[in-house]
Formats: C-alpha cells, structure tokens, sequence
C-alpha cells in the first residue's frame, strides 16, 4: 500500500470487513485513530440515472443505452458509492474519492488471468446542495498524459451539478481542457441498495489508496496484475488479460433490431456464432458440441449465419433467405394479405394458419417489400455483451464503419466521420495496409486521424504513456515485441484554397498542446509509407498506408482490426490568407472520438468501398 499523505488519512484497512459485513457495525477509523470522515452524497445525486440524449465521451458521442449511472450513500460508514459505466465504480467520503475498475471474464473464474482492475485517486474539494467537485488528489503522481507539472483540478476533476428537476450533468475531465465524459441525466429511479457495489468488485477492493495501477485482492498486500509481465499482441489470453487496462475488457454493446427484422429469431443463438464461447473456432469452424451442443439441436440456428456478419463463423448471403417460406403469408393472390395491407392470418384461409404460428414469420415484412402488408419500420434495441464480437477476416475485403454512427441515425448534426481498411494477405508480418478516413467538413474545419496499436494499452507496464491522448502509435509492434515509435503523428487535413492541406503533426507535450508540423516524417515513422488526400462534395478524404506487423493467421489479422484503436477529432482552421497550408490548428473541443473498432458497438457497418484506394 502506498504511504498516506498526511497522518489524518482515513485508514482503510477494514474495508474488506465493509465489504463482506455490511451493516455490522464495525467503524472505519484513521491511522491516528480518528474515525473516517462522514460524506454522505447530497440528495439530488441519489439514485438511478439515464442519459437524457446522446452525450459526449473520450470515444466520441454515444447513445442513451451505453450507460447507467447509479448512486448511494452508506451514512453508517461515512461513505458512498457510485457507478458510471458497467464496472466503473466511484467510492468516497467526506475527504476522497477512488475510481476502481473492475472487469472480471464472464467465462473464466473470478481473480484470474482474464481480469482487468484499474484505479485513480481523486479528493473531494466542494460537497454541497450546489454540486459536487473532485479533483487529482494533491502529492499523488501524476499520470503520463496529464500537462506537466499539473496539481488538483488543472490535472483531472469529476464535476456533478443539479440541472433542473431530477436532472444532473456529470461532467469528468482527463487532463484539462480534454472532456472525458460530458453527460446530462434525468433520474429514472432511486438508489440502488449497497450490495449492488460492494459486491461487484470481490474479490478484489477499492480503497482509499495513493496511487493508480490495479486494484488489491482482498486481504492481501500485493497488487495482483502489478508484476505480471507485459504481454505481447500475439499472446494466447483473453482480451480482458491484453495490458489490464479497461479498454479491452468494457462491455460491448450492439444493435439487435427485435421488430421487422428477419434476423431477430436469430438473436438467442448469438453466442453460437462468438469464438469467445468456443463455438466458433478461429479457424472458422463451428464447434457445436459440448457446451454448445444446443446450437446442433435448436432448429433455424444453422441459417442463422448471415445475420452474423462479424463472425468468424458466419454465412455469406441475405437474413431474408430465412423467410422464404413465408412468401405465402405476404401474398394477395393466398388471401393471407389483403390489398389494404391486412395480415389476415388467424381469420383467412387455412393456409394462412401457419403465418401466425412460425417464429419469426411476423419479422419477415422488410424482405417482401412490394407487398402490402410488407413494413420497413424498425425499432432497435441495444443490449450490452460479455465480450467484444471480432471482426472476420477475408483477404481483399474492406472493413468500413461509420465512426460513433449510432446516434449519428438520430441526429445528422454529429461529426459524420467514416473509417475503411482494406484487410490484407496472409501473411502479415509485415505487411503492407491500406488505410481511409473521410468526413463531411466546413471550408474552415479540418479533421485530425490517427491509430494506436496494442502497445497503448500498457506500453511500460503500469503506465500507459499515451493511453488517453490523440498523440499516436503507428505501429502495434516489432517482431522482437518492441514499438516502432514512442510517439507517433497525426494526419490533419482541411479545404484549401488551391485543393486540399495534408499536414503531418504531432503533439509535441502527448496529449494537450497546439500541433506541430512533423520536419523529418521518413525518419521520424518510417512505417507511414504513403499518404493523399482529396475534398468532393464537401468531403474530405484521407488515404495512408502503412507496414503492419497483424499476425500470420486470421485469427491473428481479426483481433488486430478488431482491437486497432481508431481516433478522429474535428475542429477549426484559421486561415493565414496566404494559401500555404500553414494555418493555426484550434482546438476540437469535445468534436473527437477514440476507441477500438469494436468497443461498445457504436461504429456500425458503412457501404464498402467508398474511400479504399487500390492497393498499393
């Protein structure tokens, strides 16, 4: 454990006992025998919280449904609990608050290798009826991506104020200026009962403690992952395992459209389809044995391959092949549809009977789209998963995804960023790939585009030197398990007045600062082998590649698409008038997104083809 910073700390030897005796009695005390400091939450943060419309992330804008924030106090221990984001839990008192981070693998056995834990210290400087205020903790160290020489709030705060009638914002920022979630929420209903957080991070504990890096078992005094070895891209464990971080190990959400949607009879069989469960190899075998011996026994679930596209154990083909049979049920001339577009399948003739009957059959509007009874309406629901569905390999295939595109359906003012790779032979060590991102812009905006590979989740284990920041890596890692380059650029491009600027920057202090031109760009990242850029139709578009080492297996090209971390951010230019591509890049404010391609399911599948360049 860390050495308190002053000897009135509140002493949180007995939180274990907190934890596993709740309502007992026992008494926190200081180091000094002072009891722990009460600081019961206001009552306006109390409760069960949901976003009021889509909201600002480090990941870009997300919808209502990735997040639930919860809050309770625990008088009888001067204490209180929060949670933001599943797994994400806020402890405090009167005097501190600790960010623990907990992911246990829902398939493995708690406290294993396939955990992520993560912590950081914050202190409590403003509690009251007004709002509620915590800052970095004073004397603690700071963390790599935070300015330099930064103290309290100037490093990271937690801000939480009433707004209107049960309305809050919960405002966090992670090195200052940089918002890390911005989010407005209407209460929804009341506190959850203690339990619900106490027992989500066992067997670990979140106590007071002055220091970030992973969470303690309990009763023990050594930090479980602190000396495991850091793992090299290619290692055999579980995504959760990758550098302990939570980037790899959040819930993932996605999209299962559970009214007219052929596929939606689909949707019980999803874990078939997922390597994860050991029902889809990676090889793309379907392993339908054992425990998954239901996906051999359940009629339909071997059709259900196309409604899988990122599987690797998916079908090629169309979802509406499962509603041949329902053809009939869709017809006039059968007397199952009248010409008013009436599903007459109880009262019409007998061979109407069955439309009613069949699973599924009242999903399969969409694909008899000149019928009249035929709908196209849908209704989506999001619903969260244990684990991160990866991308399938196909050689010469692109992957295109529309970045944060789930609540850029419901509103077409968010930044409309678009992402494409073009997924390369086998093997791929190296390798050559071909990379896109295109955006709709202003004359006086610009877009800024970069990757990270794997080595941002725990480059020199426990820090993350860039983790959280737009500065980059272009290369997930040498053959001997090194980084090509500590810090990598950033391709900024904006309209200019004789075509398109394509400028190559870099963040000279990691993560805040104004960009600096890159002098030496071969020397400096060798592996960013060519770059272009073009703007039509008010879309700008930027094409590079570069010299990837992904692996020599599908399985090996999958995962590294599916955890290559993608950011983007968007801002404005002030022109100089002299036409050099030289202008003042501002600040992009919270018009930026960054997350691997897979994490909570907010990038949905684009139209292919659209901004991939031929290979090169």
């Amino acid at each position: 454990h860390a050495e308190a910073l002053d000897s009135g700390r509140c002493n949180t030897e007995d939180s274990v006992l907190m934890q596993l005796h709740v309502g007992s009695g026992i008494s926190l005390s200081s180091d000094n025998g002072a009891p722990c400091p009460t600081g019961p939450l206001p009552s306006f943060v109390l409760g069960t919280w949901q976003p009021v419309d889509h909201f600002t992330t480090i990941l870009g804008p997300l919808n209502v449904e990735a997040l639930n924030f919860t809050a309770t106090n625990n008088p009888e221990y001067g204490d209180y609990w929060m949670q933001l984001f599943e797994g994400q839990l806020l402890r405090g008192n009167a005097k501190d608050l600790q960010y623990c981070f907990v992911y246990q693998d829902p398939n493995g056995e708690k406290a294993t290798a396939n955990t992520s834990t993560e912590q950081a210290p914050f202190s409590v400087v403003e509690m009251n009826d007004a709002g509620v205020k915590f800052c970095w903790r004073t004397g603690v160290e700071r963390m790599p991506i935070f300015p330099a020489q930064c103290t309290g709030c100037d490093c990271a705060s937690i801000t939480i104020t009433p707004y209107g009638s049960d309305q809050l914002r919960f405002w966090m920022v992670m090195s200052t200026p940089a918002d890390h979630v911005d989010v407005y929420l209407k209460r929804i209903g009341g506190p959850p009962s203690l339990q619900f957080y106490t027992e989500r991070p066992s067997p670990f504990v979140c106590q007071f403690e002055n220091r970030t890096g992973p969470l303690d078992i309990q009763g023990s005094n050594t930090s479980m992952l602190a000396s495991k070895a850091v793992r090299t891209r290619h290692s055999k464990v579980s995504a959760a395992d990758r550098g302990g971080g939570c980037a790899l190990a959040m819930h993932s959400t996605h999209r299962l459209k559970q009214k007219n949607d052929p596929c939606a009879p689909c949707a019980a069989a999803e874990a078939c389809f997922q390597t994860q469960t050991g029902c889809c190899a990676d090889n793309g075998t379907r392993d339908w044995t054992g425990s998954c011996s239901a996906c051999a026994s359940t009629p339909g679930t071997s059709a259900c391959g196309p409604c899988f596209p990122t599987s690797l154990c998916s079908d090629p083909g169309d979802p509406c092949a499962l509603c041949s049979n329902a053809a009939p049920c869709f017809e006039v001339s059968t007397g199952c549809c009248t010409a008013e577009g009436t599903r007459n399948w109880t009262d019409g003739p007998d061979l109407c009977k069955p439309c009613a009957a069949i699973p599924g059959t009242d999903t399969c509007g969409p694909c008899f789209p000149t019928s009249p009874c035929s709908t196209t309406e849908t209704t989506t629901q999001h619903v969260f998963n244990d684990v991160v569905p990866l991308y399938p390999y196909a050689a010469g295939e692109t992957l295109c995804l529309q970045m944060n595109g789930l609540p850029l359906e419901s509103d077409p003012s968010l930044p409309d960023v678009r992402f494409q790779l073009l997924q390369p032979g086998l093997p791929c060590f190296p390798c050559v790939v071909n990379f896109s991102f295109s955006a709709a812009l202003q004359e006086d905006e610009y877009i800024g585009v970069g990757l990270k590979g794997y080595i941002w989740n725990r480059g020199n284990s426990p820090l993350r030197p860039d983790y959280l920041g737009m500065t980059t890596v272009w290369h997930v890692g040498l053959p001997d398990g090194t980084e090509a380059t500590q810090n990598g650029p950033m391709l900024v491009a904006y309209p200019g007045s004789a075509g398109t600027c394509l400028r190559i920057m870099e963040v000279v202090d990691k993560y805040v600062g104004k960009p600096t031109d890159v002098a030496n760009q071969t020397a400096t990242n060798p592996t960013l082998l060519w770059w272009d850029s073009e703007r039509v139709n008010g879309r700008v578009t930027v094409w590079f590649s570069m010299l990837e080492y992904w692996g020599t297996t599908a399985g090996d090209i999958s995962q590294a698409m599916t955890y290559s971390r993608v950011e983007w951010a968007i801002g404005k230019v002030q022109k100089n008038g002299v036409g050099n591509c030289e202008d003042d890049i501002s600040y992009h404010s919270g018009r930026r997104g960054m997350s691997p391609l897979s994490w909570m399911g907010s990038h949905i599948p684009c139209d292919q083809g659209k901004d991939i360049p031929p290979p090169r």
